[in-house]
Formats: structure tokens, sequence, C-alpha cells
């Protein structure tokens, strides 16, 4: 009987062709191999499933609802020890990635979950949407975070790998269309306590552009109910009170100049 791998990576498309075949390179490219790579294709038309099997790579055809749906199948099919999701266009940061996580968690060996950091291509911070400025950036997180961190911002799914048998017990809530992945994070780290270690290792580079900024009403109607579901009233209004005390200083700082270096390319 064939021993089960370290790793399954999982990356679910759907009309994205150049974006996934970026991804899966990536993934190839890898010097660690003790991991399997599931494609789960939700009915492209756009040539992407064929993209993909020319260059060599196997793909799991299924319909789905949604982007979580198609995750949870992609569950279904996974052997790993530990799971990550990468989305189409989302590459790992170097081909030694797997490699150094394998490292860390030998040396530690406890956690359910490891997070790590992210270069991150997002709309810039400070600047009015119009502009359509983008900021390339590392996002550092914290060793441990705490209630205002998960309030505020949370951590990049495409940062974080989960044993397979926590994602089993506990599978993305399809009642959220944007925000599952964010559910599940305050669900793991606030309420089941699951054991969570930083790595401080530069994953993936995140491309951005997915349906967070695509669909920003459903976003924010996603996220007010995960919200709700984790943080009492009290505690929601503190928190948003911080934030917005600190957003607003920061485009003031922005709007008077006070930035002397360009952000875009720090």
């Amino acid at each position: 009987m064939a021993s089960k791998p370290l790793f399954s990576i999982v990356t679910v498309t759907l009309n994205c062709r150049e974006d996934a075949l970026a991804t899966a390179k990536s993934v190839a490219s890898q010097n660690f191999q003790d991991y399997e790579y599931i494609i789960k294709d939700g009915g492209s038309t756009d040539g992407t499933v064929q993209r993909l099997r020319k260059q060599g790579f196997s793909v799991h055809e299924e319909k789905d609802n949604g982007i979580y749906h198609a995750m949870n199948q992609a569950l279904e099919l996974c052997h790993g020890k530990y799971v990550l999701f990468l989305n189409a266009g989302d590459i790992f940061f170097e081909s030694d990635v797997l490699q150094q996580l394998v490292a860390h968690i030998r040396s530690t060996g406890k956690a359910d979950i490891y997070y790590g950091d992210v270069v991150m291509n997002i709309p810039h911070p400070n600047a009015h949407p119009q502009e359509h400025r983008r900021l390339r950036r590392r996002m550092r997180y914290p060793a441990h975070v705490n209630r205002f961190f998960l309030y505020r911002r949370g951590l990049c799914h495409q940062a974080w790998i989960v044993r397979r048998e926590v994602y089993r017990k506990d599978p993305f809530d399809l009642q959220l269309k944007i925000m599952a992945d964010y559910d599940f994070l305050l669900n793991q780290a606030l309420r089941k306590k699951t054991r969570m270690t930083h790595i401080p290792l530069v994953m993936v580079d995140y491309k951005g552009m997915g349906n967070s900024e695509q669909l920003r009403d459903e976003w924010l109607k996603d996220r007010r109910r995960v919200v709700r579901k984790y943080f009492p009233p009290c505690e929601s209004l503190i928190y948003e009170a911080v934030r917005l005390s600190a957003k607003f200083l920061l485009n003031a700082a922005y709007k008077a100049g006070l930035f002397l270096i360009d952000l875009e390319s720090s």
C-alpha cells in the first residue's frame, strides 16, 4: 500500500486558463516532492482543462455551486496529512517553500494549523479607488493572532496549511459566498482553540483581484454576518472605532504628502 503524501495542494478552477497554468507550474517547480496536486474544475468552457492536461496535469472535473463548494469537493479527494489551497493565479514565492515548511513542521510538530507570510498585490490602502493603484507588499503575520487582529484582518488562506482531519470535521460553510475561509479561521482560532503556529516564511505570492474585491457588496454582507457570529456587539464597536480612526489618520497623512517613499516600490 502506497504511503500517503505529506501535503495535498489544491487548486479549484473555473475559466481561468492562464492563471491556472501559472499556479500549476509553480507547484510543479517545488523541489520537495512528497505532495499530491489536486486540480478541481467546475466546468470551464475556455479551455482551462484542456490546457492543463496538455501540460501534463491531472484535472478532476465536477460541477459545483461556487468556490467553497468546489473546495469542499476537493477535500474529499485529498490524502495528505496537511492541505494547502492555492487559488488560480497564486504561486509559491520560492521553489523551496515546501522544503522549508517541512523543516519548520519537524521542529515543532504540534500544531494543527501552520501559517506563514504572503506577498500581496492589493489596492493601495491610502489611495482613492478611482486611482486604481495597487500595492505589492509583504504581509508579516504575528506570531500569535489576537481577537483584534482577527477582527481587523484575518489571515490569507493561501498562507495556511491545515491538518486534513480538521477540514473534514469543519468544512467551509456554503451559506457564505465570499468569506467562508474567514469563518473557518475564526471558528478554529476563537471557538475550537485549534493549535496554530506561525512560520516566518513567505509562502505565496497572492495575485489578488478575486471575489472579495470584485463582489464588494457580497463581501460586506458576508463579513457582517461572520463578525456578528464571533464578536459581541460591544467588542465589535470598539474594534471598529479603532480601525476607522487608524484608517482616517493614514488617509490624512497620505493626502498631505507625508509619505516620502513611494509605497508601490517598497
